[in-house]
């Protein structure tokens, strides 16, 4: 059993017994600048990824238009997110853990956390178990999540109503 939504005009699962699903975007790269991209590059190659092509929405960084993005299933209950912590630097990706992050560690995340990546670029990254999305992101998308989860939660499964309180104490304003 899942809960849906519709988004873009069609039924799209958020929750399911069999992990969970992620927003997925990143920002165009003709936005960003060309050391941050080098940076990036060189982190993804190292994590033995790749930059998101598929999912790019200049809307990633504030998440404005929830409908517009797309949602990665997860094996992993975790949501990640890398962007750089200064304004003027529209980076970011966002996505399941397990696409940026080996997955043997993902085992034993239980709880949110932010780490700075690179000092003199100021790239932050998050990961956030249990949560749809992280890192920096606009109050309004949090109230359109949680509206969201309080509609459909009522008619669904108690598996689903436990990831759905985790998510709901995940959420920050």
């Amino acid at each position: 059993m899942e809960i849906t939504t519709y988004i873009e005009g069609r039924q799209r699962p958020v929750y399911s017994c069999a992990g969970i699903f992620c927003v997925h975007c990143a920002s165009p790269r003709s936005t960003v600048k060309n050391n941050m991209l080098d940076a990036m590059d060189q982190l993804l190659n190292l994590r033995q990824t790749y930059y998101p092509y598929d999912v790019v929405n200049s809307d990633c960084a504030k998440l404005t238009n929830i409908s517009r993005h797309q949602l990665q299933h997860c094996h992993y209950p975790i949501c990640y997110s890398i962007y750089a912590d200064v304004s003027g630097l529209p980076l970011v990706i966002r996505g399941c853990a397990e696409s940026f992050l080996p997955p043997q560690p993902l085992k034993n995340y239980s709880r949110e956390y932010c780490r700075s990546l690179q000092q003199s670029l100021n790239i932050v990254e998050c990961v956030c178990p249990g949560k749809s999305y992280c890192g920096r992101s606009s109050p309004i998308v949090a109230m359109i999540v949680l509206s969201y989860i309080v509609l459909f939660s009522a008619a669904h499964s108690p598996c689903i109503i436990a990831k759905i309180r985790l998510h709901i104490a995940c959420i920050q304003f």
